[in-house]
Parts: structure tokens; C-alpha cells; sequence
């Protein structure tokens, strides 16, 4: 289909309230129903509308406000991701800004952080963003935002109906760090079945349907430091041990049981079960350079061919990966590194839009995706970011000037989404 916006869909309430339990192959399951695989439009299939990474459901004694306690700001390090906590005063007033202004952005480039960069709880930002994709030629969101960071369903549904922008949403749990506190004496078939309720009744008493699971992070950069509990080790110690992981990536031989938390492999076991339970696709939190925890989903009996790698520049960026994921079956998505910051690219945006087209070059143009994943406020166009009319300033702009035709780029916008959207007959 051509490139454009889609009119908004009317979910099926009679499907919705007669077949709650079934998996309704063949359509694709959004917060406000399910709706035809025709209706989607353009997608962005990784993105957050609400959320909350200050590690909301781990008891480290902060909730956003007074001062840092050692046990969060621990745990704030093993994600290995977002370590460097305030050490000066300078740093700390910094952090605790109630909200993040656009001067502040030379404070985050220079590796500062601010709590509210890691909270999108501003609904009419997020409206601005729904609204600004639409009126571009939009079709449809899929919020990927798990349990521990902050999942509305109700949230979400308001948001869609405001905007009439078809949103679905993500089921699972979200990175090991961002766990509560009862997943580890959890089984897996325990975790499979609740995601498994989400995607065919609904989450709770909301009656809202995930319509995918994930995003389910799969994330070499996750430490649990050996430490005493409460000890805040220097930013060094943390840059070494997350070196000494990725080293024994490259080295070649290891599992995934070798690189990553059991808790993460445990959840990723459990969302395999549950796609091949319910016929929904699985995408994943996936940024490191290599695939070997294709393995464990492949073992659980999932299909590699309705898994997301999510993340996957630097799998994309490496010819001989890149090739060998696509041979699996799997699509590589590129999102973040695409976004904008203050009119700032924060990532090789040039380089990631020619491996994509790459990609589509070499035969592999029904198996790669690109989204924004805007997961923090400086994303946003309210704070200074490029939001998701990126997708249409730049995004297709720059896909175009590769040499990509229009039915090439709506493979990657419009037909392997709806694959991946629309709901299988379960293998068993």
C-alpha cells in the first residue's frame, strides 16, 4: 500500500467481549479491541507513551524525591547502563530538577543525569507526540512498555482514544535490576501464563489486551555487583566489568546462560512459551553485538520468524551478524540511535539508515524495521527532542535519498508489521 495515514479503526467489541479467551489469528489485538490487519497503517513498533525507569518496584527506599540512598543508587548502577550518579553539588541539583528544560541538555550531554529524564509521565506530551504522528500520515504505536517500569494499561487506552491513533501494547517484564521483588521465586511456566493471560483475557481487572510481548530484555550491560549491599563503587569499576563481559562476547563460545542474568533468561524462556502458546509476536530489548540467546528462544519452541531484535545496531552495523540473524529468521530493528536530542543526533543516524538500506539490498527487506524508542523526556518535541515526526522529517526522507523505492519502504513501515501484528494460530 502506499504511504500515508490510515482512517482510525473501530475495535470489534463483539470480538472483544465474546472471545476474550480465544487469540483471534488473524487480527491484531490493540487496547481498545481488536482491529483488521488493513486498519494499521504505518507503524512505530517500539516506543513508550508512559513510563517510569527511577526503578519504581524495587524497595531501595527512593521514590524520586529526597536525597539518593545508597541502595538505589546501587542499583542504579548495575544497570550498567545509567551509572554515572551525582558526585558534586552542581551534579546533584542537576539531578533533582523537577523537570527538564531544554538548557539542560548541555548537562546531559556532558553524562549528567536528571530524574525526571527517566519518567514520561506528561500525558499531554505524549498526546503532542500521538497527535504530531497521525496529522505526518501515522497509522499506529506499539507502546512496549513492561511490568516494573511503569505499565497503564488504562494509561494507554486514553491516549489512544484521545488521539485515535491504534496503540498496542507490550506484555513481560522489563530488565532484572527493574524486577519486583517475588519474579525470582517465580517459575517459568508461571511467568508464561500471566503473559499469556495478558495477550488472550486482558491485564487485571482492566480487561485490556497485550497485543506483544516484549519489549524483554536480553542485556550483557546488567551487573550484579558483588559488593556489600549499600557500597557505591567508582564509575572505573563498572566500566571494567561491563568491558570484561563484552570481551567474552567477541571471544567467541559463550552461551547466553554465560553472559546474562538467570532472571533475564528465565523471562526470555517464558515469553518464548507464551508466543508459541498464543501466536504473538516477541520483541526484545537486544543491544549487545552478538545473537546466541536466539538459542533459548528456539529451544522453548517459539518461531524465529515473529521475533523482533530490537536495538540490533550494532548486529546491523556487523555484515557477517547481520546476515547470519536474517538466515535465522529473526528482524533486526534499529530505534534509538535514530533519535534527535536538542537538533543533535545521538547516534550514527547516516550510517544506520545505509545499513538498513543495505539490508534491503541484499534480499533481506521484509526482515528489518526502524522506530524512535523514545523512552526519555529528551526525546520528546516538548523537551527539545525530534518526537516522532522524525519518522517523516527524516527517517523516510532519508531512506528515499538512498534509493529505496515507496514499496520498499512500506515493507519496513506497513507490511512487516502487520506480519508481525497480526496473531498466529498458536503452535502448541
Amino acid at each position: 500500500m502506499a504511504l500515508g495515514a490510515v482512517a482510525a479503526p473501530r475495535p470489534d467489541a463483539a470480538a472483544t467481549a465474546s472471545g476474550a479467551t480465544r487469540t483471534l489469528a488473524g487480527r491484531i489485538m490493540t487496547v481498545r479491541g481488536p482491529i483488521d490487519p488493513s486498519q494499521l497503517g504505518i507503524v512505530l513498533m517500539h516506543e513508550h507513551l508512559a513510563s517510569d525507569m527511577l526503578l519504581p518496584d524495587v524497595p531501595t527506599g527512593y521514590r524520586g524525591h529526597g536525597p539518593l540512598t545508597s541502595a538505589f543508587v546501587r542499583r542504579f548502577q548495575e544497570t550498567g547502563r545509567y551509572f554515572r550518579m551525582p558526585r558534586t553539588a552542581e551534579q546533584t541539583a542537576f539531578w533533582d530538577a523537577p523537570n527538564l528544560e531544554p538548557t539542560m541538555l548541555d548537562g546531559l550531554g556532558r553524562g549528567w543525569l536528571t530524574k525526571s529524564q527517566f519518567v514520561l509521565d506528561d500525558r499531554e506530551a505524549a498526546a503532542q507526540e500521538l497527535e504530531a504522528f497521525r496529522t505526518a500520515g501515522g497509522g499506529s504505536v506499539v507502546d512496549v512498555t513492561t511490568i516494573g517500569i511503569g505499565r497503564d494499561p488504562v494509561v494507554i487506552r486514553a491516549l489512544s482514544e484521545r488521539s485515535g491513533v491504534p496503540v498496542v501494547m507490550g506484555t513481560g517484564w522489563y530488565r532484572w535490576m527493574f524486577h519486583p521483588p517475588d519474579l525470582a521465586r517465580r517459575s517459568v511456566d508461571d511467568l508464561a501464563d500471566q503473559m499469556v493471560t495478558e495477550l488472550t483475557t486482558g491485564v487485571g481487572a482492566t480487561g485490556i489486551r497485550a497485543g506483544i510481548i516484549g519489549e524483554i530484555p536480553i542485556d550483557a550491560a546488567g551487573l550484579r555487583l558483588p559488593d556489600p549491599p549499600g557500597t557505591i563503587v567508582p564509575d572505573s569499576v563498572i566500566v571494567a566489568r561491563r568491558q570484561a563481559v563484552q570481551d567474552r562476547i567477541r571471544a567467541g563460545g559463550a552461551t547466553a546462560e554465560h553472559v546474562y542474568d538467570a532472571e533475564e533468561i528465565k523471562v526470555l524462556r517464558a515469553a518464548a512459551r507464551a508466543s508459541r502458546r498464543t501466536g504473538a509476536a516477541l520483541t526484545l530489548h537486544a543491544p549487545d553485538p552478538w545473537i546466541a540467546y536466539l538459542d533459548v528462544i528456539a529451544a522453548e519452541g517459539a518461531d524465529l520468524r515473529r521475533v523482533v531484535v530490537g536495538h540490533a545496531d550494532l548486529v546491523l552495523l556487523d555484515e557477517a551478524l547481520a546476515r547470519e540473524a536474517f538466515a535465522r529468521g529473526v528482524t533486526l530493528q534499529i530505534d534509538y540511535q535514530l533519535q534527535r536530542y536538542g537538533g543533535r543526533d545521538i547516534g550514527p543516524f547516516d550510517q544506520l539508515l545505509d545499513r538498513v538500506a543495505w539490508a534491503v539490498r541484499a534480499g533481506y527487506g521484509h526482515q528489518v524495521l526502524v522506530s524512535l524508542d523514545l523512552c526519555f523526556r529528551q526525546g520528546l518535541m516538548k523537551f527539545g527532542g525530534g518526537g516522532y515526526p522524525t519518522l517523516f522529517e527524516r527517517i523516510i526522507p532519508g531512506l528515499e535519498q538512498r534509493g529505496l523505492t515507496a514499496d520498499e519502504i512500506d515493507a519496513i513501515l506497513v507490511e512487516t508489521p502487520k506480519r508481525l501484528l497480526t496473531i498466529v494460530e498458536p503452535r502448541g
